[in-house]
């Protein structure tokens, strides 16, 4: 499940109706899952750059293309036994 991203842009107007845009952004993954009777928790941070065109087609209308390739990033992954996270529960 994506929890956050976010990006700082710099954007600029080349044409009244084009524009560029390039920045930095993190992003935060966190992820749940339960196979074979075991519990997973993975986790991920990543840094990236971004890189894009935005084209106003109409009044109201604005298609915006985006290229963000990684440049950095940390995993975390937990495995749990099931019983325990029940347990933990109960109490």
């Amino acid at each position: 499940m994506l929890r956050n991203r976010s990006f700082i842009n710099y954007v600029q107007q080349i044409e009244p109706l084009i524009s560029t845009e390039f920045g930095l952004g993190n992003t935060y993954y966190n992820e749940k899952f339960s196979l074979f009777n075991k519990m997973f928790s993975e986790s991920t941070h990543q840094v990236s750059l971004n890189f894009g065109v935005r084209l106003m087609l109409h009044e109201r209308f604005i298609l915006k293309l985006n290229y963000s390739p990684a440049i950095w990033a940390s995993n975390y992954n937990l495995t749990y036994n099931i019983n325990f996270i029940y347990n933990q529960l109960d109490v």
